[in-house]
């Protein structure tokens, strides 16, 4: 009995002697490992050497550090719209059915240029009307003048005369009222010469381009009866348009009215566009907590269109800052670094602490001074090198 309670105790002893020298290996391994990485760290600006064969195949390439202008900017989503105040809509001032159409999408229209024939009755009646307004006026008016002659004759009274004017004048009125509606109207002021010699064509009207511009749609088709309220067509002048963004309630303070504004449309990847914030919405959408903003742009050589996605950089404002190019920076171990030359074919490791990003450039608020020279190209080789030499580095 005293032996098995021996044996239970000795092997006891042994497995307990087991256990701690495994953990105690464990502890070791730990300790070593962040000796590693803390070596590793202090290590960060050591000199990484490379030949001058090397620095040629590898296309290393050096940039100055300066203090130069900072563009502070803000990205914002937005679509291209039409201007509406260059925009105008076609349709007929009469009900009427169309009998030629001369327009189509896409196409270039002028100022005044014909883009319809409609013939309608009402246009029949206030030409009639004007015609026999304008018909009887030139009665009266040969009437009076004769009466007049007649009474520096004494061959008549001069109350007839006086009569004649007087109805002359009221004639006058009427003519000039049936004119202005023809030309409210749109309808072509007819001559009594023309009612004898083309009879056929005084029902018929010709919508005309209100501005010069693009046919941005067509609705119209030969034989379709129309009213006022019909749209026929719309045409646009596209030389200048929106760009219309959503402005977040935090940036609200970052922007204003007049800011710069540069462009780019997902489908022109190498055009910028350049235009200025012109409005700022005075209400907030409750559910998306933005507000529309308009930027009016200058569409270069005509190629936007309407309906384009793209993306807005708003200029907040521009400072003197230390910015560098953002391809001279690397990740190692979660910091920011870059690699100075400190003299030919020698290069140090720097961390550094970043700032503000405009497109390629980043603000260095900490780490870099101006005159120094920073790897913008190569940078692969040179972090492999810098990584092999500091033994804790986890890749």
């Amino acid at each position: 009995m005293e032996k098995r309670r021996l044996f239970i105790i000795v092997i006891g002893v042994v497995i307990v002697a087991f256990v701690s020298a495994i953990l105690l290996k464990k502890y070791k391994q730990n300790q070593s490992h962040k000796s590693n990485k803390t070596e590793s760290k202090d290590k960060t600006n050591q000199i990484v050497h490379l030949d001058q064969k090397l620095i040629q195949e590898l296309g290393i390439r050096l940039e100055k550090v300066t203090q130069s202008e900072f563009t502070d900017t803000l990205s914002l989503i937005g679509e291209v719209t039409a201007n509406p105040n260059k925009v105008a809509k076609i349709s007929s001032r009469l009900p009427g059915r169309i009998t030629g159409v001369f327009f189509n999408e896409g196409e270039k229209v002028s100022n005044g240029s014909v883009l319809l024939h409609i013939d309608s009755p009402e246009v029949s009646k206030f030409r009639s009307k004007y015609l026999a307004s304008l018909s009887r006026f030139k009665a009266i008016e040969r009437n009076a003048k004769r009466l007049r002659e007649l009474v520096e004759l004494r061959l008549a009274g001069e109350q007839e005369a006086v009569n004649a004017e007087a109805e002359l004048r009221v004639l006058e009125t009427d003519l000039k009222v049936d004119l202005a509606n023809l030309k409210v109207l749109g309808i072509p002021v007819p001559s009594l010469s023309e009612l004898v010699d083309h009879p056929e064509i005084t029902g018929r009207i010709q919508i005309r381009s209100p501005m010069s511009g693009v046919v941005l749609n067509r609705n119209a088709i030969v034989g379709e009866q129309v009213d006022p309220t019909t749209t026929l067509g719309i045409i646009g002048d596209l030389s200048e348009i929106w760009f219309m963004v959503k402005l977040f309630e935090k940036d609200l303070s970052k922007v204003g009215v007049g800011n710069h504004s540069i462009v780019k449309l997902n489908a022109y990847p190498g055009e910028e566009f350049e235009g200025t914030l012109t409005h700022i919405d005075s209400q907030i959408d409750a559910t998306s907590r933005t507000v529309h903003a308009r930027i009016e742009i200058k569409n270069k050589n005509k190629m936007a269109r309407i309906g384009l996605f793209g993306t807005a950089e708003i200029i907040q404002g521009v400072q003197n800052v230390i910015s560098i190019n953002s391809q001279a920076i690397t990740l190692i171990d979660g910091d920011n670094f870059v690699f100075v030359e400190k003299e030919q074919g020698k290069y140090q490791a720097r961390k550094i602490k970043i700032g503000r990003k405009s497109n390629d450039v980043v603000e260095v608020l900490e780490g870099l001074a101006e005159g120094e020279s920073i790897v913008v190209s190569g940078l692969y080789t040179l972090k492999s090198r810098f990584l092999k030499s500091t033994f804790g580095e986890e890749q």
